[in-house]
């Protein structure tokens, strides 16, 4: 999951997270700290993906990437 989080960091792409824009870095921070809250059910990168890098769980809005 390290690879995932840093790959998000570096990237010079837009995430967007319930109607707001984060660059990479900020993204990055915001799945660590879902990864942490999760770290229980989160076991392998799929898990990462379905359960931290996909959606937010407050609003079950999807998360984008431009």
């Amino acid at each position: 999951m390290d690879y995932l989080l840093e790959r998000v960091s570096e990237s010079p792409y837009n995430f967007f997270r319930n109607g707001s824009r984060y660059p990479g870095k900020r993204a990055e921070q915001h799945l660590k700290w879902k990864l942490l809250r999760d770290l229980g059910r989160v076991k392998t990168a799929e898990d990462f993906i379905e359960q931290v890098a996909t959606y937010s769980k407050m609003s079950s809005q999807s998360y984008l990437v431009i």
